[in-house]
């Protein structure tokens, strides 16, 4: 340990220590984190900025979350106070603590895409991990739920998260196999694509008891999927859309548009469709649209496969119309 290494850990328990006293009383035991790790702790996310020691409560152990969120985000206000009043102490916090509102990427997680697989490279995967994210609030850097407008805590509240079983049919590896690094980055890609995720990040977590398997923690953080829109051509006449993304989890897909026109006759029309993607994880998709207006009435069911990874190796389409 050097001498700044040393001095760091010390003023890092003086200031530790004195601010945790007035929430409870921990007992002694902790556990020390690495900088740059992020911690699992009761499903929830945290980077660690630099060396770190985490008190534990007595019933408690390193798998447990030290405080709940508010106590956490009481803890961190009340030792930035603290470290206010000394400017020599100020810096300290700040060479020590990140910011618990911070939700951006941590400027010190330079390691990305790729280069951040190839450490893990051909590790046999073991275990894998799925969390999803609220759409207000968290972010796949920092999973921890703040407080939130109550606006924003209702929309949470009404929207249905994303099915493992979804996520899980989107991933391009299984337990049991080599870690490809390009397969993993581009799986990051293509989770970021589908338009029910705002957010993916894959983490890998090297196993205790065998260094030769690679547990794999998959965050996603959901997309508002939900909509609504009014489109006024004249004062006569206009369309109404509302659509969901994302039908109670499933990935599913529905668009609906209303037409309405005063000069004609019918006055009101219809169209939409109904989508269901990557079908029992084949990444084959079906539509099946519908529209009438008038004397006009359409119906069409299509079946198709893209090219959405570089493991696909056949791709195509069919589709049959009914137009009368």
């Amino acid at each position: 340990m050097t001498m700044k290494s040393f001095y760091k850990n010390i003023f890092t328990l003086l200031l530790f220590f004195p601010a945790i006293s007035s929430f409870g009383n921990f007992s002694p035991d902790s556990v020390f984190i690495k900088a740059g790790s992020y911690v699992i702790l009761d499903k929830k996310i945290v980077y660690v900025k630099n060396d770190t020691s985490i008190a534990l409560a007595a019933d408690e152990t390193g798998q447990d979350l030290l405080m709940s969120v508010e106590e956490s985000n009481k803890f961190y206000l009340e030792l930035e106070r603290k470290a206010n009043s000394s400017r020599f102490v100020k810096g300290i916090y700040k060479l020590v603590f990140a910011s618990p509102a911070t939700k951006n990427k941590p400027a010190e997680d330079q390691e990305s895409g790729e280069k951040y697989f190839e450490k893990f490279e051909n590790k046999t995967i073991g275990q894998i991990y799925q969390y999803s994210l609220k759409v207000f609030g968290p972010s796949v850097y920092d999973t921890i739920n703040y407080n939130l407008p109550w606006i924003l805590n209702l929309a949470n509240n009404l929207h249905v998260n994303t099915n493992q079983k979804v996520i899980f049919q989107n991933l391009l590896f299984n337990t049991g196999e080599k870690i490809e690094p390009f397969t993993f980055y581009d799986n990051e890609r293509l989770l970021r694509s589908l338009p029910y995720i705002e957010d993916a990040r894959i983490l890998i977590v090297p196993d205790k008891t065998d260094t030769c398997i690679a547990n794999i923690v998959v965050v996603t953080k959901d997309a508002w999927t939900l909509g609504a829109e009014i489109q006024l051509y004249d004062e006569k006449s206009g369309r109404i859309d509302f659509y969901d993304k994302n039908i109670l989890g499933t990935g599913h897909h529905q668009e609906n548009s209303v037409y309405f026109d005063a000069k004609k006759d019918p006055v009101w029309g219809y169209e939409g469709f109904y989508k269901i993607p990557n079908i029992a994880g084949s990444f084959a998709d079906a539509k099946g649209t519908y529209y009438t207006y008038g004397y006009k009435e359409r119906n069409n069911i299509t079946i198709s496969r893209d090219f959405v990874t570089p493991e696909i190796k056949y791709a195509g389409g069919a589709s049959v119309s009914r137009i009368r």
